[in-house]
């Protein structure tokens, strides 16, 4: 009786953790403290699919979203961070076969598809096979004063990290991804109030351990292009933490600001892709000016900020 109760009890203890263990598996979109949406909507707790709502994770307060274990969510716009200058929102999007899809139209309330620090503290981590995606959908960003761009960092005094992690994570960025841009707008003027006056925005990209980002285009660091500026706004935006692979088809902002160490240049006959040449900024200058839009004036660019 010993050895028979003995058994009966590993039987049961190995069903309890199997059973823990498919609950702590299921798939899940959670949302905890703030989160704002419009229109009004529910996110999870299993795959949603709203590709016309936006949400505002951390809308006025703090608030987090949860994207993992193989879920899917589709809206049409997500903030992480949104609104008044003190607001958090982080963001988690993790796991094989989970996947984030936003396909907004661009204008309106659906512009900018994705914005981590939307005036406010904002973070996000795409890992552990995880994609994020904001190319779905381009035939109405193609349009005039539709906009689909991404950002990290948005506004004047935002402090702002895009983390993407882990072999097989993929973050695909359509239109422009821009990197601490202190924008400012002010109420009797635009009618609305975004960004600190004065203030400095902070955005970090960090691409690790075998992740990938691609984007069509990119701005680092650009200037306040904003009417409403006081000449005091400032940005720091920084690509690079540990050593990244970045995917660049239009754009030499990244390589040539980010004073990339290895730029592979690569071309195709429609069949076949082969290496055409490899180095840093300086080996494939002519490269960069030749293929890339805008290659010559990133150089200028580059020789203003940094003497070189």
């Amino acid at each position: 009786m010993q050895r028979s109760g003995s058994l009966l009890a590993v039987r049961l203890t190995a069903l309890a953790v199997a059973v823990m263990a498919a609950f702590a598996a299921q798939a899940a979109v959670t949302v905890a403290g703030n989160l704002g949406t419009d229109p009004a909507s529910v996110l999870g707790p299993g795959d949603t699919v709203l590709p016309g709502t936006v949400a505002w994770v951390g809308s006025n307060g703090v608030g987090s979203l949860t994207v993992d274990n193989g879920s899917f969510l589709s809206l049409a716009r997500v903030a992480f961070g949104a609104g008044g200058g003190t607001s958090i929102g982080t963001g988690l999007i993790t796991g094989s076969a989970t996947q984030v899809q936003l396909v907004g139209n661009g204008t309106n309330n659906q512009i900018h598809r994705l914005t981590v620090g939307d005036w406010g503290t904002g973070q996000l981590t795409v890992s552990g096979g995880a994609l994020l995606s904001t190319r779905g959908n381009q035939a109405p960003c193609l349009l005039a004063f539709h906009y689909c761009d991404s950002f990290v960092g948005a506004a004047a005094g935002d402090s702002a990290t895009l983390n993407v992690t882990g072999a097989g994570t993929q973050v695909l960025i359509g239109q422009n991804l821009i990197v601490a841009q202190p924008f400012l707008a002010v109420q009797g003027l635009d009618g609305y109030t975004y960004g600190t006056p004065g203030g400095t925005t902070r955005g970090m990209v960090n691409v690790t351990g075998g992740a990938l980002l691609s984007t069509d285009r990119a701005q680092i660091g650009p200037n306040h292009w904003s009417v409403n500026a006081t000449g005091f706004e400032r940005n720091i935006a920084e690509v690079k933490h540990r050593r990244q692979l970045i995917f660049v088809t239009h754009n030499p902002n990244i390589p040539v600001l980010g004073d990339a160490e290895r730029v592979f240049v690569t071309e195709s006959d429609g069949q076949h892709g082969r290496l055409r040449a490899w180095g840093d900024v300086e080996k494939v200058k002519f490269e960069i000016e030749q293929i890339l839009e805008g290659g010559a004036e990133a150089f200028l660019e580059r020789k203003r900020r940094y003497g070189h």
